[in-house]
Order: C-alpha cells, then structure tokens, then sequence
C-alpha cells in the first residue's frame, strides 16, 4: 500500500506538472486531486490494517476472557476464624512445590517469629526467599506443613482478615 500511494503521488505530480505547464489546470487543482488522493489512500490503508488487528483483537480478546473466568485455586473456609492480634508468625515443618516442579523450593521450613524481634530471611537469588513471603497473604498454599499466624493455620482465616494483618515493605520501591 505504501508503494502504491507513493506511485501515486508521483504518477499525479508527473501528468499534472505537463498540465499545469501547458495552463490547462491551474497548480490549486493539481495539489487539491493530489490531497485528495492521498485521503483515499489512507482510507484503504487504515482499512488494511483493520482487517489484519481485527483477528488479533479477537485472539487476545479470548485470552482475556479465559484469564477472567478462571477460578482461583485458593478459597476462603466456610467458617473462619479471627484470633486475636498478637503478631507471631509460625513456620511448621512447611514445604512448598511449584505446579508442575520436579524439585520443592521449599523444604521443612520450621520457625517463629514473634512480635517486637527481628527476623531475617536470607539467602542468595533463586534460594526461596520471595516464595517464603508469599506463603504469608496466601498468594500460594503450602503443599506441606503448616503456616500459623496468631496461633491459627492461615488456611482456616478469611484471607482480608488474614491481608489486614500483614505489612510488607519490598527491599525496592515499587509504584
């Protein structure tokens, strides 16, 4: 389409400049067909290349759909428990596994953290520090052992319950 309204542009310039030289067509008309050429060329472009977004929209229109009908995996318990605030985290004997993993990246994982101390997590990139945390809010269940918030496994909390609690400070700021 480009090569067309190029040639095209070259094509109305060429046989116009032999017009507008010889005082058949004044130069306003040959620079008004020529605009108007180009309104039409780039009406057929843009229709162009709607029917080449078109089929892609659809396809990633579906996508979407298929991403928002999909039912999460973790749920809250039919009857939740609240217990009261007290600030301990307990890890027992935890174990996760990623779907579809050969290996757990997590593997009896046991300790306590208590309010008013301080608790490090540290190891090197790719060692499970992130999916540690992310046990927390249950953004993942744990595929083994138990992870007790106040003294209740965070399994049998109401998960904005159980979010209200946490307070989480990324080690890079992120908007």
């Amino acid at each position: 389409l480009l090569l067309i309204m190029n040639l095209s542009t070259v094509a109305v310039l060429y046989l116009g400049a032999f017009r507008v030289d010889s005082g058949e067509m004044p130069i306003g008309n040959l620079l008004a067909f020529m605009q108007y050429i180009m309104q039409i060329l780039f009406a057929m472009m843009t229709a162009v290349l709607m029917f080449v977004l078109v089929p892609r929209a659809v396809v990633s229109g579906g996508r979407i759909r298929d991403v928002l009908d999909t039912k999460p995996s973790i749920s809250d318990p039919p009857t939740p428990i609240s217990p009261p605030r007290r600030g301990t985290v307990e890890f027992r004997d935890v174990t996760f596994r990623y779907p579809g993993a050969e290996e757990p990246v997590l593997s009896s994982i046991s300790f306590e953290a208590k309010p008013g101390e301080t608790t490090a997590i540290v190891g090197s990139t790719g060692s499970g520090k992130s999916t540690l945390i992310n046990l927390l809010p249950r953004f993942y269940d744990a595929t083994g052992g138990s992870l007790l918030i106040d003294g209740v496994d965070v399994k049998d909390m109401d998960r904005t319950d159980l979010w209200a609690r946490i307070g989480f400070v990324p080690q890079k700021a992120f908007l």
